[in-house]
């Protein structure tokens, strides 16, 4: 199926004048993406690559779309909400620091790996609904639950705020 839908968007994009206009589609199987686009592991709605635009602040990005950290890399993502249905397939809303400032929701891939608070290297690492964050500069990394005005924190947990509607995690 990878491999179809790869030659799905060779074929498009022959037609295209610019691929950008063909994101998000695919990353190749050596997880390459045509210039302009990087390959973001784990946002396909597969839990595979996408070829996204690259950036350097939200600015680069269109609207609804914010500039995060990708890898070694940033890329335009689509913004989500979290607790929200706009995720398809093995993806959940996940809360991560945007490029330029502050937070920002998108889409990553559900891994089965980590249980919640366990330790982290990056979202991608955590459960459903949980982000991989750190209560302060002294404690490790670990998969920490979203919280928002609906969706409590355990009681010997607060929730930190991050995002203007209130969502957040629980540290």
């Amino acid at each position: 199926m990878r491999r179809f839908s790869i030659a799905v968007f060779l074929l498009l994009a022959a037609c295209a004048e610019d691929p950008l206009a063909l994101a998000p589609f695919p990353c190749a199987d050596d997880g390459s993406c045509p210039a302009a686009l990087t390959c973001a592991a784990g946002l396909g709605d597969d839990g595979g690559g996408v070829c996204l635009p690259e950036c350097t602040s939200s600015v680069d990005c269109e609207d609804g779309w914010r500039c995060a950290a990708v890898g070694a890399a940033n890329a335009c993502m689509e913004e989500c909400t979290p607790f929200g249905t706009d995720c398809v397939g093995a993806t959940t809303c996940r809360i991560e620091p945007a490029s330029d400032e502050g937070y920002t929701a998108t889409c990553l891939a559900v891994s089965a790996g980590h249980g919640m608070l366990g330790a982290c290297d990056s979202s991608l690492d955590c459960p459903g609904n949980a982000s991989c964050a750190r209560a302060s500069e002294a404690e490790p990394f670990t998969c920490r639950p979203h919280c928002d005005p609906t969706h409590a924190c355990r009681r010997d947990m607060t929730c930190q705020p991050l995002l203007p509607s209130g969502a957040g995690v629980c540290l």
